[in-house]
């Protein structure tokens, strides 16, 4: 470098090792993004999940019996809950567009009524419910499966894969 200040090639030099060096720091950043995103999406699948069980075993609490209503194939039933406090029907599976929702009863496969959705099948989706099996009606061990995608635009789909027991207070 002269008095006059910087020649064209010491500021092409300068630029290139910058690039370069630009280049290089940027892909940990864009790698940390993709498993960021791949993680926010297992943590609110695996909570939707979870949201749905502790729903069926608040109902469920509270309920005399509990009647499993297979009508739109293995993975997709309606699980209904009849206590003295009522009835709440919960459905889903890939028979109700990937959904879980909740309702007031169960109508024997035509949807349920005073409808809510618990998972909406968009952001994850329910592969598989089932109750797996009902012990003397009172207790129900049921199975809930959602997928979500990895990891957003790479239609790469990952499962949670939930299983509990529930117990039937009121239940004969």
């Amino acid at each position: 470098m002269n008095k006059r200040g910087v020649t064209l090639i010491e500021a092409l030099i300068t630029l290139i090792i910058a690039g370069i060096a630009m280049f290089g720091l940027a892909a940990p950043f864009i790698a940390e993004r993709a498993f960021w995103g791949s993680g926010k999406a297992q943590a609110e699948s695996q909570r939707d999940a979870e949201m749905a069980l502790r729903a069926i075993a608040r109902v469920a609490r509270e309920s005399d019996t509990c009647e499993p209503l297979p009508f739109f194939g293995p993975d997709s039933i309606q699980l209904e809950f009849n206590g003295p406090a009522g009835g709440r029907c919960f459905e889903g599976g890939p028979g109700f567009g990937d959904q879980f929702r909740i309702g007031e009863s169960c109508t024997g496969g035509a949807g349920i009524g005073g409808l809510d959705t618990l998972i909406d099948g968009n952001r994850s989706k329910v592969v598989s419910f089932q109750a797996v099996e009902i012990v003397d009606d009172r207790l129900v061990r049921i199975r809930l499966e959602v997928t979500h995608e990895a990891i957003v635009g790479s239609g790469r789909q990952e499962n949670e894969v939930l299983e509990t027991e529930v117990f039937l207070r009121n239940g004969s």
